[in-house]
């Protein structure tokens, strides 16, 4: 019977960042040679003359398509053990399109071609082997034993990355392979555990029976020194102790044999892996377990636990061969639908946000990881809307992004299908706002767009939020009809009263969509109070929002509003609110101009993370509070042109 055809052959491109902005083709290698890939990919993100570098997957189809490009590895993922290159002359990976051709790193080394080449793979095996160019000699058994060890290492370090980055069935298998003849080659140096825990336990035995003989002789010794009136407390029991340690040493020096403490060692190590393990699971199930604790926060956590368990049922059934209707990449969304020039986009969008948190993605827990990949989520939504494109196209960008930052690919299509639940959970739409809110910054050109996206992730996987809602904390908020009595001067009563009305049905409208709750209507405005810091100054910028709507109507009557919020512990009596934090917030609110929203430090500090901006307002003196009070300003005008 005749052989299958492949349905594809895959290639690993390398391309390198000039200072100019234009991506240099450096090199390229077949499947069977990813570790090589990866290496020349490290190598060239340590080089000063790139900018970035990116590893390129690349599926190329037998029957004329298109060929399929995912990432492999790019700068801002962590190398996962991978070993930067030692000193090597013409260390460039592989021959570029715009440089001389050199041999491949498959072929001959990572470097330039030629000598060169040669010279730098001499260097590297005399490294590995433990030896300098200098004349001193070593013997030959030794200089073996550094040799092995030493490349034992470094392939096992770069199997590693290879497999952890790439994962290509060929170097998981290779990766097995080698450490079952690792195994195989300690098994026969050391002795087995079983052997060497019965060495121990003759030596407790013998020792013991030892130490059991020593009684007489102690006993006498003890008599003789408790006659001569110079009796020491536990005399007896320190001897007993003395003769064990004495005699379990010598015993252990004449039985036990050579490595026998190497492999007690190792099963403690192992011991203490286990048990760290377990610690990073509870720590894992600890910091979800704060979010369900949160308000707001369970619903995240259960839908974070919702997306992992489909991707593993959908990982399963994959391995018992079922089809899930997946895409030839194995993603239910493949990135081969999404137009060049937008893909490109967000490829270098991705890029600059993991540069702007290179120092927290490889201390991500699970939760925020589930952060980063709703904030790209939120980015790709926002590019697929300035761009055109439909569902599929925003979730193949999407999927590309998540799997280039860890993501299994089964989990892929359950995230993507998941997008409108996660909109509707408010601690995840601020994180997919955020992504939405760097997009867009990015598209117009602004170089900070990717400044708070370390504060961002911080805020994600704190409950700063859900400490203050369970000490009581509440956000006031006053709303104020600017110019009341000169309105009511000019409209009239009905023209006057048509205005209240349009203010008390966009403020109620806010309150009710972000749970806040109205304590009671002054005459000239609301006071309302909120337990969520977010939904309280989102409540607020909609309000500002539906209010411009409003005035830029033809023929609707103008109604100009300020706003001012505090966050602090307030008094509650019936169905009233009494307290500093009450008076502050009005006072707050008197600050403010037309159009305007004004915070205290107190809630920005509530809200960091999430896709809000401020600007000072200044420092204003108070009645009744010695020291003038920092006030914010809440930007809700650009949100407005976002949105529309």
């Amino acid at each position: 019977m005749a052989a299958k055809k492949p349905v594809y052959t895959t290639t690993f491109v390398l391309y390198c960042r000039e200072a100019g902005g234009a991506w240099i083709k450096q090199g390229e290698w077949d499947e069977t040679s990813e570790f090589e890939a990866l290496s020349a990919a490290h190598e060239a993100d340590d080089q000063a003359k790139w900018q970035a570098a990116r590893l390129m997957n690349v599926r190329t189809y037998p029957d004329g398509r298109a060929p399929q490009e995912t990432i492999a590895w790019m700068t801002g993922i962590p190398r996962a053990g991978a070993v930067k290159a030692k000193g090597r002359p013409g260390g460039e990976p592989g021959g570029g399109e715009t440089g001389t051709p050199g041999t491949s790193p498959a072929a001959g080394g990572r470097g330039g071609g030629g000598s060169g080449g040669a010279a730098a793979g001499a260097s590297e095996v005399q490294a590995i082997a433990g030896h300098d160019a200098g004349p001193r000699k070593k013997r030959r058994k030794k200089a073996e034993e550094q040799a092995g060890a030493a490349y034992k290492k470094l392939a096992k370090m770069h199997l590693e990355a290879a497999g952890a980055i790439g994962g290509s069935t060929s170097v998981a298998k290779a990766a097995k392979e080698a450490a079952e003849k690792e195994a195989d080659a300690e098994k026969s140096k050391q002795a087995p555990m079983a052997a060497v825990v019965t060495r121990l336990i003759t030596v407790f035995i013998i020792a013991s029976v030892i130490t059991f003989g020593a009684k007489i002789p102690l006993d006498l010794a003890h008599k003789k020194i408790a006659a001569s009136a110079f009796d020491i407390p536990g005399l007896m029991i320190a001897g007993y102790i003395v003769v064990f340690a004495l005699s379990s040493l010598i015993l252990s020096k004449i039985l036990m044999k050579k490595g026998d403490m190497d492999v007690i060692a190792r099963m403690f190590d192992r011991m203490q892996d286990r048990q760290d393990e377990e610690e990073d699971d509870g720590a894992d199930h600890n910091s979800l377990a704060g979010w369900r604790n949160e308000a707001g926060g369970g619903r995240t956590a259960d839908l974070a636990d919702e997306v992992e368990a489909e991707g593993a049922e959908a990982e399963a059934e994959a391995g018992q061969g079922k089809s899930s209707g997946a895409g030839p990449s194995g993603l239910d969304y493949p990135p081969d639908v999404v137009p060049a020039e937008p893909r490109k986009s967000m490829l270098k969008f991705l890029e600059l946000a993991l540069g702007a948190i290179r120092q927290q993605i490889s201390k991500l827990d699970k939760l925020g990881k589930f952060g980063l990949n709703l904030y790209l989520a939120g980015a790709g939504d926002q590019l697929a809307k300035h761009n055109g494109l439909d569902g599929a196209q925003r979730n193949g960008m999407i999927s590309e992004a998540i799997v280039a930052i860890g993501t299994k690919k089964a989990m892929t299509g359950p995230f993507c299908d998941k997008f409108s639940e996660f909109e509707k959970d408010s601690k995840s739409k601020a994180m997919i706002d955020a992504g939405r809110s760097a997009m867009q910054r990015f598209i117009d050109g602004d170089t900070k767009a990717f400044s708070e996206l370390p504060s961002i992730i911080e805020s994600f996987t704190s409950n700063k939020a859900a400490k203050a809602s369970a000490q009581g904390v509440v956000v006031v908020m006053f709303t104020d009809l600017v110019g009341s009595t000169k309105m009511t001067q000019e409209l009239g009563d009905l023209g006057a009263q048509q205005v209240v009305r349009t203010h008390n049905a966009i403020v109620r409208n806010a309150l009710a969509a972000y749970h806040g709750r109205e304590v009671k209507h002054t005459g000239d405005g609301i006071m309302a109070v909120f337990s969520n810091a977010a939904n309280a100054v989102g409540a607020t910028m909609v309000m500002q929002q539906e209010l411009h709507k409003n005035n830029t109507t033809p023929g609707a009557l103008p109604v100009k509003v300020r706003i001012g919020l505090n966050a602090g512990a307030a008094v509650q009596e019936e169905d009233d609110f009494f307290g500093t934090t009450v008076q502050l917030s009005a006072r707050v609110c008197d600050k403010a101009s037309a159009d305007q929203i004004f915070v205290t430090q107190s809630v920005r500090d509530l809200v960091t993370g999430h896709a809000i901006q401020f600007k000072p307002a200044g420092n204003f003196d108070m009645k009744g509070i010695d020291k003038p009070v920092p006030v914010f300003e809440v930007v809700w005008s650009g949100a407005l042109q976002a949105t529309g």
